[in-house]
C-alpha cells in the first residue's frame, strides 16, 4: 500500500510526539537528580542548565498539547493502534496479533486514523 506524502508527514508527527515524551521523561529524571543532590551540587554552577531543561520540557509539552488532546479523543482501538505503531514500533503483524484483527481491518483502521489526523494536523480536506 503506497503512502502519500501527507500520510508520511502525519506519521512523522506521531513518531516525533513519542520521541518528545521519552525526552521529557529523561529531562524530568535529570531534574529529580538535581533536586535530590542539590545540597551537594553548586546551584550557581548548574542553575542555568536546570532552567534550560525546564524550558525544553515546557516547550515540548506546549508543542504536543494539541496532538495529545486529539489522541485522547480517539476511540480505544485507534489509541491502541497509535500506541502500538508509533510508541512501541510494532510491525503490522505484531499489531494484528495484539489487537486480534485481520490484515484488512488493520489497514482500514490505519487509513481511518491517518485521514482523521491529516484533517486535524495538516488542515487537509
Amino acid at each position: 500500500m503506497k503512502k502519500s506524502l501527507e500520510d508520511k508527514k502525519v506519521e512523522q508527527i506521531l513518531k516525533s510526539y513519542y520521541e518528545d515524551k521519552i525526552n521529557i521523561q529523561a529531562y524530568n529524571s535529570k531534574l529529580s537528580y538535581y533536586n535530590q543532590y542539590k545540597n551537594m551540587i553548586s546551584n550557581n554552577e548548574h542553575g542555568k542548565e536546570i532552567q534550560n531543561i525546564k524550558g525544553k520540557i515546557a516547550e515540548m509539552n506546549f508543542k504536543n498539547k494539541y496532538l495529545e488532546q486529539i489522541i485522547i479523543n480517539l476511540t480505544l482501538d485507534e489509541q491502541k493502534y497509535i500506541e502500538l505503531k508509533y510508541k512501541k514500533n510494532f510491525s503490522v503483524i505484531e499489531i494484528q496479533d495484539k489487537m486480534f484483527i485481520k490484515e484488512r481491518t488493520y489497514y482500514r483502521l490505519r487509513k481511518k486514523v491517518i485521514n482523521h489526523l491529516k484533517k486535524l494536523l495538516l488542515q487537509v480536506d
